[in-house]
């Protein structure tokens, strides 16, 4: 059976290789660097053999609020291992999660492929920061924009402000938190603002802010939102003092 499935195999990479005639200098660079051809084979021949990952039950429910790693790795120019895509796949939120989510207007996104802060995420798109560069998150003092980051895994975050939660202190938001919600990171809002508007086109927050569990120097939690066709802002006000223009976040526990 072996025999029967790697006779074809091996006709297809001579094919391959007939196709892209290297010629002689080229050859040998190819056989030079045999042992970087090898594992690029190999690994492409994982990728395109691999089972394509079941996440039919979020796409059914949340349809354009479930963003997949696939399509964030197109948007965003990542890519995902197999082992994250798996390890992915084997920790979605189950049915009962899912539905939740979809009652109370959160959406699910798949973190990046590596851990990046909010400094890194900029970087990938510019135009969706308000401050292109610089900008006072930035400074070496704010440590919550490169030391809080997102990872490979799954965030439920809501996609507007939790309700009511506008002209009130910090102190009367955070009690409007039910059991099963928490303020998210910065870095987590701004991780799948960004995703939306990458994968769906959609500005989220464009005309609210939200404040987030992160703290600047100044001991205020930072917001951010207004997020338009001249970027997103990151902000902060006073925990003390309400805005009728500021909510507050939330992202479903895991």
């Amino acid at each position: 059976m072996t025999a029967k499935i790697t006779s074809p195999i091996r006709r297809l990479i001579k094919d391959t290789l007939g196709k892209a005639s290297p010629d002689k200098d080229g050859a040998q660079r190819l056989i030079g660097q045999g042992g970087d051809f090898k594992d690029a084979l190999v690994a492409l021949i994982r990728r395109t053999i691999a089972k394509a990952p079941d996440f039919a039950l979020a796409r059914e429910i949340l349809g354009d609020d479930f963003l997949a790693p696939e399509e964030i790795a197109a948007a965003r120019g990542l890519t995902y291992s197999e082992t994250q895509v798996a390890e992915l796949e084997r920790t979605l939120p189950d049915r009962e999660t899912l539905e939740w989510l979809r009652r109370n207007d959160y959406y699910l996104v798949a973190g990046p492929s590596r851990e990046m802060s909010i400094l890194v995420i900029r970087e990938l798109e510019h135009s969706y920061f308000y401050s292109k560069e610089g900008g006072w998150f930035a400074n070496k003092r704010e440590v919550f924009a490169r030391n809080e980051k997102v990872t490979c895994r799954w965030y439920m975050l809501r996609k507007g402000i939790v309700p009511n939660s506008m002209s009130s202190t910090w102190g009367e938001q955070e009690r409007l938190l039910s059991d099963l919600e928490t303020a998210p990171m910065e870095v987590e809002k701004i991780w799948g603002m960004t995703c939306y508007k990458a994968v769906r086109n959609v500005y989220l927050l464009s005309i609210f802010y939200a404040r987030t569990s992160s703290v600047g120097s100044h001991g205020n939690y930072v917001s951010v939102g207004r997020f338009d066709g001249d970027g997103l802002r990151v902000d902060y006000w006073y925990d003390s003092d309400p805005s009728d223009l500021l909510g507050v976040a939330s992202a479903r526990k895991s």
